[in-house]
Order: C-alpha cells, then sequence, then structure tokens
C-alpha cells in the first residue's frame, strides 16, 4: 500500500462512499486472522506435515518402537507441533496488535486505511490476491502464499447497517475467496 494520497478510494466519483470502518485492532483479532489464513496457506501445511513425520520417524528409530509405541508417539507428536502452532500464532498477534483507531473505506476502486497515529496507506484491488472472512472479520491478503500479508476488518467496526453487505460484493466481485 502507498502511504498518503488515497483520495481516489474516499470518494467514489458516482458519490458512493462505499463501505465503511472504523475500529481498533485487538490481539484476538489478529489471533483469528492468523489462523483462517494458516489453515489455508499451502506452505504452512507442507511445512507441519514434515514436521511432524521427522519427529516421527526419528523418535520411532531412537525408541525403536513397537506398533503401540508408534502410536503414542504419532499423539504426542501431534500435541507437541499443535501447542507450538498456537504459541506461534498468539505470539504474531500480541505483537501485531496495536492500540490505533483506524478508518477504512472500500469503494469500486480500492482500499484507504487511515489513522491518525499511522497516517493514511491506500492499494487499488490489484494489489491484493484473495480475501477470507471469518465470523468476526474480513481479511484481505497480500504477498506470496509462502509469505503472506494479512490485512484484516473488524466486522464490528461497520459504520452502517449495509456496510458488511456492500464490503461482501466488492470482495466477491474482485478478489478470489480461500
Amino acid at each position: 500500500m502507498s502511504n498518503g494520497g488515497g483520495s481516489y478510494a474516499q470518494q467514489d466519483p458516482d458519490g458512493d462512499t462505499g463501505a465503511e470502518f472504523a475500529y481498533r485492532l485487538t490481539v484476538e483479532d489478529f489471533e483469528e486472522a492468523i489462523s483462517a489464513q494458516a489453515w489455508r496457506s499451502p506452505g504452512r501445511l507442507i511445512c507441519s506435515w514434515l514436521v511432524l513425520l521427522a519427529g516421527w520417524a526419528g523418535s520411532a528409530l531412537f525408541f525403536d518402537l513397537r506398533v503401540y509405541g508408534w502410536i503414542i508417539t504419532l499423539t504426542a507428536a501431534v500435541g507437541v507441533m499443535y501447542q507450538g502452532l498456537v504459541a506461534e500464532r498468539r505470539a504474531k498477534a500480541r505483537k501485531a496488535a496495536d492500540a490505533a483507531e483506524f478508518r477504512m473505506v472500500a469503494n469500486d476502486h480500492g482500499v484507504v486505511i487511515s489513522s491518525a497515529e499511522q497516517g493514511s496507506a491506500a492499494a487499488d484491488w490489484t494489489h491484493f490476491r484473495s480475501y477470507l472472512e471469518t465470523p468476526r472479520l474480513f481479511v484481505l491478503v497480500r504477498g506470496t502464499h509462502w509469505t503472506p500479508t494479512l490485512i484484516a476488518f473488524p466486522k464490528r467496526g461497520a459504520q452502517s447497517a449495509g456496510d458488511l453487505e456492500r464490503l461482501r460484493s466488492l470482495l466477491h466481485g474482485r478478489l478470489k475467496r480461500v
């Protein structure tokens, strides 16, 4: 997203402001966005399975386990891997959460996000490769499958009753839903 400018997305030529959100992101918002995206990321799934298989094979060779030992080792490896992923997500969310108040306006041209503390940034729809929707968030995804950048908009920030449907319509018409 480019800093400054951004006037194209703040006001549509037809006079429609599109969807407008005002919100403060929380750690829970980031945890939900990271978690939702992680389960849809091929890179994350491949790495998780490789770690699981390496741990399983290594412990089986080390302990010369029989069938029951393999089952116990596999169960323990899945548990450890799950705890590691949860801890990683929580650490990322705590680091990313910000106390700043944000305002987001989306229309046919793109998205403008502004904050008194961090300034303004604008992007047209071609800057994003996909989006996802969770029960509490809309999440725009930039970057590659291996290194995605997530931009979350909490649904609670909708400024009017129709903003959720307007944003959903804008996203559906321009980006791939994952």
